[in-house]
């Protein structure tokens, strides 16, 4: 064989090698480009569902004490309103207000999802307006209107429309509090799947 033939071998060989190393090199890229979009994804949603969390906590316990808050408030006489605001139920509805105010403080500069946004907006609002919606209808005053009992079902309903406006939060959180096959990196998968088979082949054996 001519020198040649082993130039144009060698020279197909190296071009082979390169060529594999190329792709090789840039699966690896794309991989670790996946795992950290995978990883960025993951702080994200855990950012927004702490966040999330919060204000469901604090809101679901804001509702239960408002659900009690308000029939009390609405059969109390003037004279009463030292006491009741003394009570441990007007303590623990003014701790559950604190707590939902602080966690909804500037979770909308915090959340970049629109629908999100909307959903808190809601919260926001409607938690703004029950002093107004809601206590200025109950609370023991010489104004208070009690020929009939249309101003406590007011008071009712706002405290019901703010539970509302959490549980549309929780909906529209949902993506964020799930994960699925899809979102992890395909190598890490796969790997997993190759281990599953080949202790599912021993057991077999």
């Amino acid at each position: 064989m001519s020198s040649d033939f082993f130039v144009v071998v060698g020279t197909g060989l190296v071009t082979a090698c390169a060529s594999l190393g190329g792709v090789w090199i840039t699966q690896k890229h794309q991989e670790r480009l996946a795992r950290e979009q995978h990883r960025s994804i993951e702080r994200e949603r855990v950012r927004v569902r702490d966040i999330v969390t919060a204000i469901v906590e604090a809101g679901e316990s804001w509702v239960r004490n408002g659900e009690l808050v308000v029939p009390v408030l609405w059969k109390a006489q003037i004279a009463d309103v030292d006491v009741i605001l003394d009570t441990n139920l007007l303590r623990q509805f003014s701790e559950s207000s604190a707590a939902l105010s602080s966690a909804l403080n500037g979770a909308l500069l915090r959340i970049g999802d629109r629908d999100l946004q909307s959903a808190l907006v809601e919260v926001y609002r409607q938690f703004r307006d029950f002093p107004e919606a809601a206590m200025t209808k109950v609370f023991p005053s010489r104004k208070r209107d009690t020929s009939s009992d249309e101003p406590l079902f007011e008071a009712f309903r706002a405290v019901w429309s703010l539970r509302n406006a959490i549980e549309e939060l929780q909906a529209k959180s949902l993506p964020y509090l799930t994960t699925t096959i899809a979102d992890a990196p395909r190598k890490r998968w796969a790997r997993w799947a190759w281990r599953d088979l080949r202790v599912a082949g021993g057991r077999r054996a």
